[in-house]
């Protein structure tokens, strides 16, 4: 808590938000209800605002996939990044994995893979809005060559177009990090495919849009061919477009990201409006609206 006096950058923070987030992020975490924290705090509805109950739920959810020997999990326990370290007994892994069956404490650990990074014990103003916020996820990797712990993981984010521009809402997926002590083990593009195969099928899922850089386009369309040729049920279309971006109050007092500002971490209590900027989008369809599409090209 001392230590978020100040963004990365120098910019001040507001004192009593700061200590107020802390302190409902900590009570929740003792009450065992942090999960449901997230999602059901005003700022945590409001992000989700516009979404179906259907919609609601399956972002809640965790979710895993699997591609080849890789497994992207989305929620689920990395209790793997506790048992790497000496400082913890058996039976404190045994309590924590089952005291967080649904309740995401993965999240407090996740952006330690990667290297040298936040998290709760450096710059820990730049995780509070993982923690806090219901749009905020990781997605992150399994990979039998790196054992230990996930060797991988990339934000996952529910965003919003501003109301101007039609609205609506969509994921937005950043880049993929490699854990800095397994990159010599693993394979960091593979890493990236099932991070966006994870991606693809939860947009599918959620019936959502997904946004990402534009260099991933020959990747994403690459991905969304092996998907549809194995019949996985995702079916849609690849675009470059340059589209706003809204991001609606915090929970955690602050936004962090490299990918969606130049600023790394940053006050965020008011809706901002990100300027447009060229993005990949995948846009799912159901495998009827792509044969009516397909027959009408014809």
């Amino acid at each position: 808590r001392g230590a978020m006096k100040k963004t990365m950058n120098g910019q001040p923070v507001p004192r009593k938000p700061i200590d107020a987030a802390v302190d409902a992020l900590l009570e929740a975490v003792l009450a065992g209800r942090y999960s449901d924290w997230r999602y059901e705090n005003p700022f945590g509805k409001a992000q989700l605002h516009g979404l179906t109950p259907s919609q609601v739920a399956a972002w809640r959810a965790p979710a895993s996939s699997r591609r080849g020997e890789l497994r992207a999990r989305e929620g689920e326990i990395s209790a793997e990044i506790l048992a790497a370290s000496q400082d913890f007994a058996a039976e404190f892994l045994d309590g924590f994995k089952k005291c967080d069956t649904g309740q995401e404490l993965g999240f407090f650990w996740a952006t330690k893979i990667g290297g040298p990074s936040h998290g709760f014990d450096y710059e820990p103003q730049c995780l509070l809005p993982l923690l806090c916020n219901a749009r905020n996820k990781v997605v992150t990797v399994d990979d039998p060559a790196w054992p230990q712990n996930p060797s991988g993981r990339a934000h996952l984010r529910l965003l919003h177009r501003p109301e101007a521009d039609g609205g609506g809402a969509l994921l937005w997926l950043e880049e993929t990090h490699a854990d800095f002590r397994a990159a010599r083990h693993v394979d960091s593009n593979a890493h990236a495919a099932a991070i966006l195969a994870h991606a693809i099928g939860r947009s599918c899922e959620l019936k959502l849009p997904l946004y990402l850089d534009a260099s991933n386009a020959g990747l994403l369309r690459a991905l969304l061919a092996e998907l549809t040729t194995q019949a996985a049920g995702c079916f849609g279309s690849v675009s470059v477009r340059s589209d706003a971006l809204e991001l609606r109050p915090s929970n955690g007092v602050l936004e962090a990201s490299d990918f969606l500002s130049q600023k790394h971490d940053w006050v965020q209590l008011k809706t901002e409006v990100l300027p447009p900027v060229r993005r990949a989008v995948f846009a799912p369809a159901s495998p009827v609206a792509v044969a009516v599409a397909n027959k009408v090209e014809l």
